[in-house]
């Protein structure tokens, strides 16, 4: 199964893990330590895991896709990732609200979301984002 996967989904599924990273150490450090709610937290981490993914995936991922134009690639980025963050963030929410133990462990449910927008997020950011 994972060599019938295309490369672009491979490199973008370790953008994600990267990303992902990004994510769980902003959002851990927030609530932790400068005690956050689990919400605004989630914002403040997701920004930047969003930046992290553009980077990346414009240097690495669609590299020999990535425009030249860098303001409407990252707007058009911006515009895909607001709904795979409103996927994640769904999935996030809904699974904090309904699980006290999950709301203990808020990376859970991030990884919940950020799994399932990656499903959107792949193919929506090749045909619309970095289309060369």
């Amino acid at each position: 199964l994972f060599n019938k996967l295309p490369d672009s989904f491979v490199a973008f599924a370790c953008v994600g893990i990267l990303g992902f990273i990004v994510d769980a150490i902003i959002l851990t450090a927030m609530i932790s330590y400068f005690e956050w709610g689990v919400y605004s937290a989630r914002v403040v981490s997701g920004a930047a895991a969003v930046t992290t993914t553009w980077l990346l995936n414009r240097q690495w991922t669609f590299k020999h896709r990535a425009s030249t134009n860098k303001i409407i690639e990252s707007s058009s980025y911006l515009g895909v990732q607001l709904l795979g963050v409103a996927i994640n963030f769904s999935v996030y929410g809904v699974s904090i609200y309904l699980s006290s133990t999950l709301m203990q462990y808020p990376i859970l449910p991030a990884a919940m979301g950020a799994i399932t927008a990656m499903l959107f997020n792949f193919p929506a950011t090749k045909r619309y984002v970095f289309t060369g």
